[in-house]
């Protein structure tokens, strides 16, 4: 495995990682949560998974079959996982009313996970997939009783142009860069990169 510097810097801390479609966010996402469980014994892990769920009716051949799935690592086996029930908003809505109100619908959702876990005896490690799901209509503000609940947190979420512009996604992206400013730190993908660095 190739090392580097950052491999020292994962646990207690928090890490973001962000980039634009089909960067690889969720496979370096999942490679590094595994890395820090193999340095811990019996780990807590929470994962809470904002991926949405792409109808098999929804158009082929659009930027829907580059949209990554769920975050996986071998030691998720072991971790209180939420995940399911989100839609993509953009590529289902059908007007910018219609896309908001499923933005709205999913980060609801999430709120409920959000309550449900805040309770829960401390984790060693949170992951979050696609965290940018909650910030199409929610705000920074919203995931905060998040970052008190684990001793290291990997999350990862969109930044980039790939999905278009609009009121959803600038809302989205803005949320975003004030979100990176809360976490130690953050590591932005371009098409290909991770793969020769990671």
């Amino acid at each position: 495995m190739n090392t580097h510097p950052i491999d020292t810097k994962l646990i207690a801390r928090t890490t973001i990682i962000t980039g634009d479609v089909n960067t690889g966010k969720t496979t370096l996402t999942g490679k590094l949560a595994e890395r820090i469980c193999t340095g811990l014994q019996h780990p807590a892990i929470l994962v809470l998974d904002m991926a949405p769920t792409i109808p098999e009716n929804v158009q082929s051949g659009t930027i829907s079959e580059r949209i990554s799935g769920f975050v996986t690592f071998a030691s998720m086996h072991k971790a209180l996982v939420l995940k399911s029930g989100l839609v993509p908003p953009r590529l289902m809505g059908t007007s910018p009313s219609h896309t908001v109100e499923l933005a709205e619908q999913n980060r609801e959702k999430i709120d409920a996970w959000i309550k449900r876990i805040v309770t829960h005896p401390p984790f060693d490690l949170l992951v979050i997939n696609d965290l940018s799901m909650y910030l199409q209509t929610g705000a920074c503000s919203g995931l905060e009783p998040l970052w008190c609940i684990a001793h290291s947190v990997i999350a990862n979420g969109y930044m980039g142009e790939s999905l278009g512009k609009g009121r959803l996604s600038e809302h989205e992206q803005a949320e975003m860069l004030t979100l990176c400013e809360h976490f130690h730190q953050r590591i932005h993908l371009e098409k290909g990169w991770w793969k020769t660095n990671w």
